[in-house]
């Protein structure tokens, strides 16, 4: 998937050299013709360089959007969110192996001084 993804935007940026090279062709051959001066040209260049700049920002983000938004549809558990359920587990992990512990020792009635007992497990 991402190969694909990875060969749509080089066309895109193989699409937008092109087009820079036309327009570099254009406002030459109009410099050329008196139409516009030498350095209203290079302004023309400049300004369609920055905004296809901020349009290429603005596309990425807009990708970024739409990655995100398809992950949450196919429910991808995040990092963030997989960190705290192995947190979880392991927490209950810890508490099972007290607990077959204290069922494998000699029953005593009451849980020794300072020792959790089974109901604050249950928290």
């Amino acid at each position: 998937m991402k190969d694909g993804i990875k060969k749509s935007l080089l066309a895109g940026l193989g699409a937008v050299d092109f087009s820079v090279e036309k327009v570099r062709e254009a406002v030459d051959h109009l410099v050329e013709r008196g139409e516009l001066t030498a350095e209203q040209g290079r302004k023309v260049i400049d300004e369609l360089v920055e905004r296809g700049k901020k349009d290429s920002q603005d596309l990425g983000k807009r990708i970024d959007k739409g990655v995100r938004n398809a992950l949450e549809r196919i429910t991808v558990v995040t990092k963030p969110q997989f960190d705290k359920l192995d947190a979880r587990i392991t927490k209950i992990e810890a508490q099972v192996r007290i607990l077959r512990e204290k069922l494998e020792e000699p029953a005593t009635g009451e849980p020794e001084h300072g020792e959790p007992g089974p109901e604050e497990f249950m928290q």
